[in-house]
């Protein structure tokens, strides 16, 4: 499949991602003619980078840092 005929389903694969709303890769796929799941993965990178898409991967690490900046400012005033 071409570029230009994959663009419009990977925009909407995108743009389910970036609202919280996604769908399973098979599933999608399953939904267009001549799509196959590489097509569409190998222009959703390009796309995200041409609109200047900024990925996050939060990790619990980053929580569990935040937790233990709570106890100490707790322990710091329950010691004043």
């Amino acid at each position: 499949m071409t570029q230009s005929s994959c663009c419009r389903p990977t925009c909407l694969f995108l743009a389910l991602k970036t609202e919280n709303t996604t769908v399973p890769l098979g599933d999608f796929v399953k939904r267009f003619s001549k799509l196959s799941e590489d097509d569409l993965l190998a222009l959703e990178f390009t796309l995200a980078q041409s609109l200047k898409f900024e990925f996050t991967v939060w990790h619990a690490h980053k929580a569990l840092r935040g937790f233990l900046l709570d106890l100490q400012v707790s322990r710091i005033s329950d010691e004043v």
